[in-house]
């Protein structure tokens, strides 16, 4: 639900930019000379510059200092007046002044497309276009170390590209090393082969062109932005053609890897202006939602770089002109757009507060003693259409016990809880912009046991010691009697909960595991198994047999297939699980999917960037029900499709 800010406007601006704090608004319109600002009850409008002076605004900003801030109003000059396409306030907006070291000389066209805050530094602000000093020179990038306070900016390259810089991301604090890090995405207006992405390692002391094979050296690029809370880190970019990631944005410029999430197939629609959710703001978060303005009018959001977005215009006027996207310093659950009819806001929803049961309780009721479910009761929170649940017995919540969706402030666990268990929960909130971060995680403590113990089970196999097995495998034990299920833990791995008597998975190559099984009934200090261990094979260009001399080395050759291939699953039909195989000439992002006859989208069953090699994956269908399925593999521009058939 969006609702507009600009009703009360002495008049409606075609606005093309938006920054906020609070119940303060400073816009600036892209075809007039007219900033706005709105105090939180009125809105005033001033002129910049004065006489004849051609400006066009493009950026707000605003910069927080200790006790005051800075606001800015940016744009671009013709070049047939010498006036500043830079103008600051000290006072809220009230007056503005024009910054000296941009004025350009001799009629000299200038424009200052943005201004960005580094988010590991706030003192130190950048300040991007094509800028002309006093001296004639022009500069695609200026920087200040302290707040961008008058007579404080410096350039350190004078042209590392002759095309004007039309946006510009810090990478800033990180979960991921370089943890404060000096890199900046940059990307250029189109026009000749050094448009496309920039980057620079040093603050922007030098720049290099990040060369890749889906955006190009002439390709324009319109917005990038960096979600420094994944692990790795993820980079996107805006095109004409749409929008990109990179799930290594920290590699060397010609290793690279940008990938287009969004549109699929051969659609191109130019991306505007990218924003990550500011709600996520801590690694623990996992991942983040990504908002982006399309130039179909679209305003779109999609979780970590999905690819499949959902449109949030929700009740914006049809026909609406959208030109930026922004959120509030000051309150992450803001977020604004400016438009041709006007400034809009809207709400993103908070996770709630855990209430029942306590922190820390104990005695919980198990599978023994308690005869009604467990509930488990957290806050309303305003906007929240429906609420995310998950229950694990480990902390990381890694692997859940329960990972559900309720309408309702509470869910009832029926359940059987193993006694003398630590167990965590959480919840997070949805609306219609997503998923926001999860609540803080709580803990409680089931009653003790008054079981018996159960034998431990006997690994049966791979056999102990094992090697040159393939990436995927079973792991089997015999039956104890009295279990109702099985943990199995491979250890440094993975811990799952299973009903039967096997477990498989996909491990990495040439590497070693050790694994064992517990019984589980009510009471969970059964004993655990003997620990196994099983080693995969090579899949590397060598094989090296520690038992033979150098001498008698084998070498092996390099298995990788020649080309992409999607293979018919097996068993087919099948009930309820069949595995998967495709193949893969060269290192790329892979995406499976199995679509119902309808085209809905059942399961994702692969969504990574993966090395070449043979794969294989299971699908498990015991959610769905019979009928026909389709199997989807995405490769770059490779795809291809597969019937699968689902007999219950």
């Amino acid at each position: 639900n969006w609702t507009t800010i600009t009703s009360g406007a002495t008049r409606t601006l075609p606005l093309y930019s938006v920054t906020a704090t609070g119940q303060n608004f400073w816009t600036v319109s892209n075809d007039l000379t007219v900033t706005c600002t709105y105090n939180g009850s009125t809105w005033s409008t001033l002129r910049l510059g004065t006489g004849n002076e051609i400006f066009y605004g493009k950026y707000s900003a605003i910069v927080p200092k200790i006790t005051t801030r800075n606001i800015f109003q940016m744009g671009v000059k013709d070049n047939t007046t010498a006036i500043s396409p830079f103008y600051y306030s000290q006072n809220d907006g009230s007056s503005y002044n024009s910054e000296s070291q941009f004025n350009s000389l001799n009629g000299g066209a200038t424009n200052v497309e943005g201004l960005v805050v580094d988010p590991g530094r706030s003192t130190k602000v950048y300040a991007y276009g094509r800028l002309q000093d006093g001296s004639g020179a022009y500069h695609p990038f200026y920087h200040s170390d302290n707040h961008g306070d008058p007579g404080t900016w410096v350039t350190t390259q004078a042209s590392f590209t002759s095309r004007p810089i039309l946006t510009l991301s810090p990478k800033g604090n990180s979960a991921s090393p370089p943890y404060n890090s000096q890199t900046i995405y940059a990307g250029a207006a189109r026009g000749g082969n050094d448009a496309g992405l920039w980057r620079t390692r040093d603050a922007g002391a030098n720049w290099a062109q990040v060369s890749t094979s889906t955006i190009r050296i002439d390709t324009q690029v319109n917005a990038t932005a960096w979600n420094p809370i994944n692990v790795p880190d993820i980079a996107y970019a805006g095109t004409f053609r749409g929008l990109y990631w990179s799930y290594n944005p920290n590699a060397a410029d010609d290793e690279v890897l940008f990938y287009k999430r969004w549109p699929t197939g051969d659609i191109d629609t130019a991306v505007k202006r990218i924003l990550i959710d500011p709600r996520f703001t801590h690694s623990s978060h996992n991942s983040a939602n990504v908002f982006w303005v399309a130039s179909n009018n679209m305003i779109y959001r999609c979780e970590n770089g999905g690819t499949s977005p959902v449109t949030v215009n929700g009740n914006l006027p049809s026909g609406i002109v959208l030109n930026d996207i922004r959120s509030d310093p000051s309150d992450t659950t803001r977020i604004y757009i400016a438009t041709d009819r006007g400034i809009y806001k809207s709400h993103l929803v908070v996770p709630p507060n855990l209430t029942s049961p306590a922190n820390g309780a104990t005695n919980i009721l198990d599978c023994i003693t308690s005869t009604e479910p467990l509930k488990f009761q957290w806050s309303t929170v305003g906007g929240a259409t429906s609420y995310g649940f998950q229950l694990d017995d480990n902390s990381d919540f890694s692997s859940p016990l329960v990972n559900t969706t309720t309408s309702s402030n509470q869910y009832s666990h029926d359940s059987n809880l193993v006694c003398e268990i630590q167990y965590y929960w959480r919840v997070r909130s949805i609306d219609g912009f997503g998923n926001s971060p999860w609540s803080g995680s709580r803990s409680f403590t089931t009653s003790a046991c008054n079981l018996p113990q159960l034998a431990a089970p006997t690994l049966v196999s791979p056999p102990n010691g094992s090697t040159g097995h393939e990436k995927c495998l079973t792991l089997r034990w015999n039956a104890v009697s009295g279990a109702i299920k099985y943990r199995v833990e491979v250890i440094g791995y993975k811990t799952t909960h299973v009903s039967d008597t096997s477990y498989w998975d996909c491990y990495s190559s040439n590497t070693w595991y050790n694994w064992k099984v517990k019984a589980i009934n009510c009471n969970y200090a059964n004993p655990f198994s003997e620990t196994w261990s099983f080693k995969i094979r090579d899949y590397g260009i060598t094989s090296l047999d520690s038992q033979k001399t150098q001498s008698q080395v084998d070498i092996e050759e390099i298995d990788i297939p020649s080309k992409f291939e999607l293979k018919q699953n097996y068993p087919n039909p099948f009930n309820p699980l069949t595995i998967i195989n495709y193949q893969l000439p060269i290192d790329n992002w892979v995406t499976l999917k199995v679509y119902d006859v309808l085209g809905r989208e059942i399961a994702t069953l692969i969504d990574e960037f993966q090395v070449s090699g043979f794969k294989s994956v299971k699908f498990d269908a015991s959610k769905i029900s019979s009928g026909i399925y389709f199997c989807r593999l995405t490769c770059g521009k490779f795809s291809d499709i597969k019937k699968i058939h689902v007999t219950k």
